[in-house]
């Protein structure tokens, strides 16, 4: 029941073209950077949850941090008058530890250019969950239900959320 909002600066450094860090997906290469598509891998991190973060979450057992792998791809359609450069993509991303969870982000950005300096660019995605995923982080097992009170909930594959990121 409970949402929250977390503004989080994006910081990103690129070197070559073809090597970067950034704090979302952590260190990668993009492996292939042609004209209008670009294909690459990362590493990440993927910080847990601890029963202690919440009243709710007490009798569910902490969740262990995770290596995050991610593989991602973007192709550029074209600029577009008054929408700006247009591109789609999609990225999966992998834990390794924590829940051991699978994500895939499908999504659409608008790059508009404000000056010689400056962009902005708007997303929108959807991110649909494996079982693993779901279960570690929104499932109740039976032995999770009698230590929380709360009543047991097997959490299935799906879509986890919807994201507008500017």
């Amino acid at each position: 029941d409970e949402m929250t909002v977390e503004p989080i600066p994006f910081v990103s450094v690129e070197w070559k073209d073809r090597v970067f860090f950034d704090v979302r997906r952590g260190l990668g290469v993009n492996v292939v950077r042609a004209d209008r598509f670009t294909m690459g891998l990362a590493l990440g991190y993927r910080p847990g949850r601890d029963e202690d973060d919440n009243d709710r979450l007490r009798g569910l057992g902490d969740i262990d941090d995770a290596a995050q792998g991610h593989l991602f791809a973007s192709y550029e359609l074209g600029r577009y008058r008054g929408l700006g450069t247009v591109s789609i993509g999609a990225e999966l991303e992998q834990d390794f530890g924590g829940g051991d969870g699978m994500t895939i982000s499908p999504g659409i950005t608008f790059d508009h250019q404000l000056s010689n300096s400056v962009s902005l660019s708007t997303e929108l995605s959807a991110t649909w969950a494996s079982d693993d995923e779901m279960s570690t982080y929104f499932g109740i097992s039976p032995e999770q239900a009698a230590r929380s009170g709360l009543q047991a909930y097997e959490a299935e594959a799906g879509f986890k959320r919807a994201d507008l990121d500017l």
